[in-house]
């Protein structure tokens, strides 16, 4: 749990410091929950800033997550299963998935997701979901009140989101602008399989 903490500038990439999570990592039942906390420029092959791994939840109210790398997946953030995830008044701003999905986000298997008064904007990922990938989620996905602006993919689906497989989505009081992507959904990919 971190309150007004700043993540800057910190590495977990292969041989130099490690491999995911380049600010924050955590694994089986743990609990992440960041309150007004500002976690920028941070490096990793996949979730550049974050990874959680069939971990309890992951809750970031507030604060900013700009401008973070990975190799792969999730620019900014990337979990593989959680009880939950909540984004929560929180900006997402030029992370960039160098080589994978989802610039800002990445989420993936069995986690209902909750994206409430978030910002999304200038995030690319060279496939697809500029912003957001979700997928594999078997739960329901809730964005609400948020914009996207600008998020792009190289290539792939969903300029600001791709959205797969969630038993439940529902997309409400939101705003999609200036968003791109090479195949369909400018704005928004959304199917089941």
């Amino acid at each position: 749990t971190g309150e007004g903490d700043t993540f800057d500038g910190n590495y977990a990439y292969y041989y130099t410091s490690g491999f995911y999570g380049g600010a924050i990592y955590g694994s089986t039942g743990a609990t992440i929950t960041l309150t007004d906390s500002t976690l920028t420029s941070n490096v990793a092959y996949g979730g550049g800033a974050i990874y959680g791994t069939s971990i309890d939840s992951l809750s970031i109210t507030g604060g900013e997550v700009s401008d973070n790398t990975s190799y792969y997946s999730g620019g900014g953030i990337l979990i593989s299963g959680a009880d939950g995830v909540t984004f929560d008044g929180t900006l997402f701003d030029g992370n960039n998935a160098y080589y994978g999905y989802g610039g800002a986000a990445y989420v993936y298997y069995y986690t209902p997701m909750t994206v409430t008064d978030t910002s999304l904007a200038s995030n690319t990922a060279y496939y697809s979901g500029g912003a957001i990938y979700a997928t594999t989620l078997y739960d329901t996905a809730t964005i609400s009140g948020s914009t996207f602006d600008g998020n792009r993919t190289t290539y792939g689906s969903g300029g600001a989101i791709h959205l797969t497989t969630a038993s439940d989505a529902l997309i409400s009081d939101s705003t999609f602008t200036d968003n791109s992507t090479y195949y369909d959904g400018g704005a928004i990919y959304s199917a089941y399989y």
